[in-house]
């Protein structure tokens, strides 16, 4: 989803629609998606081509429901723009084309996924979404900035955010923390995850790594201690260090009287 933001408008500061491109986002800020979409569909019809405007069309649809009309909109607007939104607006098209079969299929993302994430991932991997393959960080970039801008409209509970978030959770334990994956999947139950289960197991899975992890430090941190000790042990039974000055004297001095002692012994023997 574009969010559509007071900034969001054509990028020409003195194009002949520019403050009509304002007045419809800020209608759709607002909530007045009908009245935004009539002022999109003008200035479409007046000035044909433009990115930002089936962009605008694209979001405003999608935000009315009308996901068909939405695909076709944000598709359009990928055709003007490749590059738009960081080049992520294929992960955009993909949640649409999941809406659609979503809206034919209300179980359709019960036994589906939008990015299907393979367990044997590793950095070269790459993973298919509706039919194309991707490399891991572009989907996972793609990803983050989807849902930053979703989340900027979408309320609880929503099957498309959790699953989206579900699937990011996964390429977050990857490829940084389990920490904010489990706050990922957490999140996604909040926005109504369906198989409370998978979400128990996959949450389950990454605390008791996690607490392995803690459990390894702590092992390593234990060892590295008893290994100095030791060495202190042996260092101070070797007398390569003293405990204060006193002892360190008496040492000197218990050296002395044992080379006078050799020397003695030695000129008796002569």
């Amino acid at each position: 989803m574009k969010q559509i933001d007071r900034r969001s408008h054509s990028g020409v500061e003195d194009e002949p629609f520019a403050a009509e491109e304002s007045k419809g986002v800020e209608s759709v800020i607002e909530g007045r998606y009908q009245e935004a979409l009539a002022i999109f569909q003008k200035i479409e019809s007046e000035h044909p081509g433009h990115y930002n405007t089936a962009a605008n069309l694209g979001t405003t649809y999608e935000l009315l429901g009308e996901n068909e009309e939405a695909l076709k909109w944000i598709g359009e607007g990928v055709r003007r723009n490749p590059e738009a939104h960081g080049g992520t607006e294929w992960l955009h098209l993909a949640i649409l084309e999941a809406k659609v079969k979503l809206k034919k299929d209300p179980a359709y993302l019960t036994h589906s996924h939008i990015i299907d994430v393979p367990e044997n991932l590793r950095g070269d991997s790459k993973i298919e979404v509706q039919g194309k393959s991707y490399p891991l960080f572009q989907v996972f970039n793609a990803l983050e900035y989807q849902l930053h801008e979703r989340l900027y409209f979408v309320r609880t509970p929503d099957p498309v955010v959790a699953d989206l978030l579900f699937s990011f959770s996964q390429l977050e334990a990857r490829i940084f923390t389990l920490e904010s994956a489990v706050g990922m999947l957490e999140m996604a139950r909040s926005y109504g995850y369906p198989d409370a289960e998978a979400l128990d197991a996959k949450i389950e899975e990454y605390q008791s790594v996690m607490m392995f992890r803690k459990i390894k430090v702590a092992a390593w941190i234990a060892a590295a201690v008893l290994g100095f000790v030791s060495f202190l042990v042996f260092a101070y039974r070797k007398k390569w260090f003293f405990l204060s000055g006193e002892a360190y004297r008496r040492h000197l001095e218990e050296k002395e009287r044992l080379r006078n002692e050799d020397s003695m012994s030695g000129a008796g023997l002569a």
